[in-house]
Parts: structure tokens; sequence; C-alpha cells
């Protein structure tokens, strides 16, 4: 396995699978149960999608081989935080405009030195259902069916990409466009709502 701390220091925690972001949480496993089998089982158990974990209690953890308490203890602590971060007065958050994403996502832009994508994935009443970053890898845009798969696991009716606002050059212009009318065609085929590429405060 690699080692998933020194991978998020250099790529950032977008960059990470969620075994390597549970790997984190978890520490440190034993000679019985490694870390590693932890995780898988882990995965297994919430069929590799995230907001399952929030329908997990210490209890259900627990039944996992090598998470006692302590570690059912840290997963249900960090579910919660991530619940409020989203919600933090417990409210479903509204992101029916372009104006209450850009209000959303404006804590996680100023953080970026490099330009990258933000998917915004919401139910059919456009509240916020979960998000998912997306680093741009030697100027070639994030591929449709890492999108859509994304969107899919999370339950998604509705979907905006939104782009962090990095002076990029034409020819990656140029796929990102193709790669948004691809995008928008797929998720049209799945039922899902593509309101567009959002860049910050302009919709393109």
């Amino acid at each position: 396995m690699q080692r998933p701390r020194e991978k998020l220091l250099h790529f950032g925690p977008a960059a990470l699978s969620n075994k390597e972001l549970i790997a984190i949480l978890l520490g440190t496993g034993s000679y019985q149960a490694p870390l590693t089998s932890i995780c898988d089982e882990l995965i297994a158990a919430m069929d590799n999608r995230p907001q399952r974990l929030a329908t997990m209690g210490i209890e259900q953890f627990c039944k996992i081989k090598g998470i006692g308490e302590v570690k059912a203890i840290i997963l249900v602590a960090a579910v919660e935080l991530g619940k409020r971060s989203v919600c933090p007065f417990g409210q479903p958050l509204l992101l029916a405009t372009f104006d209450q994403v850009a209000a959303f996502l404006s804590p996680y832009l100023p953080r970026q030195e490099s330009a990258g994508y933000f998917l915004v994935m919401c139910n059919n009443h456009k509240e916020l259902l979960a998000t998912q970053e997306f680093a741009i890898d030697e100027y070639v845009p994030p591929r449709v069916n890492t999108i859509i798969r994304a969107a899919l696991a999370a339950g998604a009716a509705d979907i905006v990409l939104c782009r962090s606002p990095f002076d990029l050059p034409d020819h990656y212009l140029d796929k990102e466009k193709a790669m948004i009318i691809q995008l928008d065609a797929v998720a049209s085929m799945v039922n899902m709502n593509m309101r567009g590429l959002f860049v910050v405060d302009t919709v393109t």
C-alpha cells in the first residue's frame, strides 16, 4: 500500500482514494489485522461509497475485524465533522443559483496553488449531497467517466462542475470545452442534470 500521508502532502487530499483516506484516519493495524485488510473490509462494507459511512454507527464499525471502539469513534467523529462542514446548522444546503454555489466554494478556492475542479453534486431539489475535487494532471481535464461515477455514487440528480480561476492555455480550454459537451451528453443519458461549467463567478 502506498504511503497515503506523503501522497496527500505532495498531491492534496483529492488525489487519494477512499481506501487511502480511511488509512490515514485509522493510522495503524496489527499483525492479526493489517491496516490494508481493515481498509479493504470497510471499503467493502460501504460499497466504496463514502456517503454510506454516515449511516454507520460505532457498533457497525466494530463488526469489522481490526476496528475497536477507539478507531470506531475516530470514524464517527470524522463523518460528523464532514456533515457539519456541509450543513453547519443541520439543514440541507440549497445551491439553486450560481451565486449560492460561489458562496459555498469560496472558502476552498483561495487555498489552491494550481488549477483544479470541484464537482458539486445535488439532489433534484438542488440541495447539496457531496463534493469532489479533481486536480488537473499535466493539462488534461478530468475524465468524463470519473466525474459521472462520482456523481452516481453520491446519488446526484443535479451537478455543477466548477473550476478555480487560473489562466490556462488555449489548447487546454479547447479540451475543456469538448469535455464539458461530452459530460453534458453522458449526464443526460443517465437522467442527470448538468448545469455547466462555472469558473468562480463566470458561467461558460
